[in-house]
């Protein structure tokens, strides 16, 4: 029917070139043929072009850091979360909170003391009614181990979380 027939090794062979038929052809490897823009490029150097020598690879595993806390003023799925570092110098915090969410200490109000100096020169990081405070020096997850710290520290170093949208 004027098709040739798959089997007909001879017509493949015919039109079959090898690389080396291609290199006599186009000249050396150094200009390699592309496709994609049907033109020629240049080669990439080889290894022995920069010195040759033995490649070597080292390796090493190393322990990866614990995750970071949250960032100031980070903004993440309605949430804003910051850092608050206060010096309690011997003062009263300043603070009332609900430790009933093992989780984290729920501000409910602000009474004055060294949070409401750093409110007021603070104000874009202020502590509010509704505040979450989940982190004190270190101290994640176990609000009694937080209001522990807050007693026993005279620095503390409190990561908050702020609902956007309560």
């Amino acid at each position: 029917m004027g098709a040739n027939n798959c089997c007909d090794r001879e017509a493949a062979d015919e039109t079959a070139k090898t690389s080396s038929e291609v290199l006599a052809v186009h000249g050396d490897s150094s200009n390699a043929f592309d496709a994609s823009t049907s033109g020629y490029r240049e080669a990439p150097p080889s290894i022995s072009e920069y010195g040759g020598g033995d490649l070597s690879m080292e390796a090493s595993v190393v322990e990866a850091s614990p995750p970071l806390g949250p960032l100031p003023g980070v903004e993440s799925r309605g949430k804003k979360m910051w850092i608050v570092t206060i010096e309690k110098g011997g003062s009263r915090l300043g603070i009332d909170v609900d430790h009933n969410d093992p989780s984290y200490l729920l501000v409910e109000g602000v009474t004055g003391g060294v949070v409401g100096a750093y409110n007021g020169d603070h104000p874009a990081e202020a502590l509010q009614p509704g505040d979450h405070i989940v982190e004190v020096n270190g101290v994640r997850g176990d609000s009694l181990g937080m209001i522990t710290r807050c007693k026993a520290d005279d620095r503390l170093t409190m990561s908050v979380e702020r609902e956007l949208f309560r």
